[in-house]
């Protein structure tokens, strides 16, 4: 059951703005003066909370709403929730509730939330209180992985929180060394890629100091990943697609050594550009796709004729019996 609250007046300056314990949604800069009409206009439709903790008064929920009537001219007070003293774990279950029920939590507000709810009780205890919590199920493991994303360097929970790192990601650097974690971080933080692209960079990362024997530094500052980095270009993606395929033929040489080839007799096939062909990913398969435009009936019968004097074609032998 519930602790017992109740619905009370409370001076503005009883109340520690500046304390966020709870706070689970980064606070924006919005301007907040369309809110601060519509309480002026209508009242408080949904009173804040607040924890009655050392002679003052924590926020719970509504900090926006605090913020708002805060710059309401002759206005000292407010109606609020007042949870108890000894209330501290339902606080941090509504905190996080009155997010979780209104909107699904962001990645970063989940990492937020799990640390919240860490400081009074323990994963099992938050997979029993998740469905009232997070309004999902969640498991002990997740919510321990999450707990470990909580105590990655601030940097990356500063991406993690602009979407510039996926939680996935995030959750794989848990497991780097500290050396690693901040040259990982760096790269995130000059480039945008997808959660997949990220991980492929964290593999491939990870992997080539691992069977070289070097150490991260050594090859966050090659000459060629610098320059994927410090491409002279505006689009962070296009930049982390450059990282990546650095790192892709740092971690399979031999493989990048294949692909040249094979573009090179590719190359050589286009005809015109009139055909595309499409290459298996990493040559893991043996499986070649080609395909072609037309507008005519001629155009089509042009470009079969072209399809079968390929066939022996010494380019593409040395294609398919690499």
């Amino acid at each position: 059951m519930a602790p017992s609250s109740r619905f009370h007046d409370v001076f503005l300056a009883d109340i520690r703005q500046d304390d966020t314990r709870f706070q689970i949604t980064k606070q924006e800069t919005d301007d907040i003066e369309y809110l601060a009409c519509s309480i002026m206009e209508t009242g408080l439709i949904c009173p804040p909370t607040v924890w009655s903790c050392d002679n003052a008064y924590i926020p719970v929920t509504g900090f926006k709403r605090i913020q708002a009537v805060h710059t309401l001219p002759g206005v000292q007070s407010l109606v609020c929730r007042i949870m108890p003293a000894d209330a501290g774990a339902a606080c941090a279950v509504q905190a996080v509730a009155d997010n979780a029920f209104a909107r699904e939590l962001t990645p970063a507000e989940q990492v937020r939330a799990v640390h919240l709810l860490s400081r009074f009780m323990d994963p099992e205890q938050m997979a029993q209180q998740s469905k009232f919590a997070f309004n999902r199920q969640l498991n002990p493991k997740f919510i321990t992985a999450l707990l470990a994303v909580s105590a990655l360097p601030q940097k990356a929970i500063a991406l993690l929180e602009k979407g510039l790192l996926g939680l996935k990601p995030a959750r794989r650097l848990t497991g780097c060394s500290r050396q690693t974690l901040d040259a990982l971080v760096e790269i995130f933080s000059q480039i945008k890629a997808s959660s997949g692209k990220q991980l492929d960079i964290i593999t491939c990362f990870t992997e080539v100091c691992k069977k070289e024997n070097i150490a991260s530094d050594t090859l966050f500052y090659e000459p060629g990943l610098q320059a994927a980095l410090n491409l002279d270009t505006a689009d962070p993606g296009r930049k982390a697609d450059q990282v990546r395929q650095y790192l892709t033929r740092r971690r399979f040489p031999v493989l990048e050594h294949t692909r040249q080839q094979i573009k090179s007799c590719i190359d050589r096939l286009q005809a015109g550009g009139d055909f595309r062909f499409i290459l298996p990913e990493n040559f893991e398969s043996t499986t070649y796709g080609v395909s072609f435009a037309f507008t005519t009936v001629d155009e089509f019968k042009q470009r079969a004729r072209t399809l079968t004097s390929m066939a022996d074609d010494p380019d593409l032998q040395a294609v398919l019996q690499r």
